[in-house]
């Protein structure tokens, strides 16, 4: 298994380290390139931006250390990016590129390198308070102030992470891209992906995971195309399968299904992380789109497993058979042939159950201990200066 030099966060936040105010994103399409020494590195005090100032392109320090970190794994590189959804801070982040990193490679021998797109999102009170701007559109009216307005105004450093990623594959044969978006995470690539349609440019995306997406359920469907279906058509367009991971105890989804209708799409106000989507039994669902419904693994009671504070909206990283199924998925292994998946016997074949591997039980946290950390752990107490 490769261990990899650094962890690699890239930001458009205006203030990274900002916790409440001047959470929006920086201009220009321009992002702040974070490394920190280690692979998976946990504590956000180790990051520091590879420059000084924000750029629309990688530095270059940041691009040879991840290009070195790329072709370390040999002749058929992977290179993964977790999109974060709402409730968000940059240290938050932070967590879910350790979590996610270090839990495919213990549970699931996952070779590919995880680094993480951070989009300004708010914490959890004002994410909640600053949902979207209303009356319902779709792409949003601004670029700041809400999250979904933060989002529209992150699409420009979206499209710049794109041509970044065009440059790698261009550059490292053999490079497979994937994406692995989390919650509301799903509207940033939603986004991301109308827009890099509409200016008539393309992405080559491999393997594109939707988990628990607050999404409408109608976001994937290819007809009929109008303003209110098939937003998020351009994604499976783009990429070599789509996979939709989703769970009907995702109480968080269904909050913001029902609290929320206002911003939401008014033809279809079901959330495709909750529901799964809704097009598979009338053959509008593009072929290399599989729905997945993990129901039986991904509920309260294996949340409860990992942590009385976890909901199951967030515990798809913390079980190992969900990340195994994950890393089979980013590997491409056939749908059909995942273990512990049945067909669910839809109309046009596409749709999945997961079922309950009982030998297993779910993961604790297994982010990696931060370079700081590490050097306290490993220092005897007697040596370690007073505060």
């Amino acid at each position: 298994m490769t261990n990899f030099s650094n962890s690699y966060v890239i930001t458009n936040r205006l203030y990274p380290s900002n916790t409440l105010w001047d959470i929006e994103p920086l201009p220009g399409g321009t992002m702040w390139f974070y490394t920190a020494p280690a692979q998976y590195d946990s504590e956000p005090g180790d990051y520091e931006p590879v420059s000084a100032t924000a750029s629309t392109t990688p530095p270059p320090e940041f691009l040879q250390s991840l290009i070195k970190d790329l072709t370390s794994q040999g002749s058929s590189p992977q290179l993964t990016i977790v999109i974060h959804g709402l409730s968000t801070l940059f240290s938050d982040t932070i967590n879910l590129l350790s979590q996610l990193g270090n839990g495919l490679q213990q549970y699931a021998n996952y070779g590919g390198l995880v680094i993480a797109f951070d989009w300004p999102s708010y914490g959890e009170v004002e994410s909640g308070i600053d949902y979207a701007s209303s009356p319902y559109t779709f792409p949003p009216p601004n670029t700041s102030g809400t999250i979904r307005d933060n989002i529209n105004g992150s699409n420009a450093a979206f499209q710049n992470l794109l041509t970044m990623i065009a440059g790698l594959q261009a550059n490292i044969p053999g490079l497979q891209v994937n994406l692995i978006c989390h919650s509301e995470g799903n509207y940033m690539l939603m986004v991301g992906m109308y827009y890099l349609v509409q200016s008539g440019n393309t992405a080559n995306l491999g393997q594109v995971l939707l988990i628990a997406a607050d999404i409408n359920n109608g976001a994937l469907q290819s007809v009929p195309a109008d303003t209110l279906t098939g937003q998020a058509a351009a994604i499976p367009a783009n990429a070599q399968r789509v996979t939709v991971y989703y769970s009907e105890y995702d109480y968080v989804l269904s909050t913001s299904q029902d609290i929320f209708t206002d911003y939401h799409n008014p033809e279809y106000l079901g959330r495709l992380g909750l529901e799964g989507p809704i097009s598979y039994q009338t053959g509008a669902l593009p072929g290399n789109v599989v729905g997945l419904d993990c129901s039986a693994v991904v509920n309260e009671e294996q949340a409860l497993k990992i942590s009385f504070t976890m909901t199951p909206h967030m515990a798809y990283f913390y079980i190992p058979q969900v990340l195994q199924d994950m890393a089979a998925t980013l590997t491409g292994v056939a749908a059909g042939q995942i273990p512990n998946r049945v067909n669910e016997g839809a109309e046009d074949g596409q749709q999945y159950l997961m079922q309950l591997d009982t030998l297993q039980a779910p993961a604790r946290a297994v982010r990696r201990l931060g370079v700081r950390a590490a050097v306290r752990a490993s220092t005897p107490s007697a040596a370690r200066p007073t505060p």
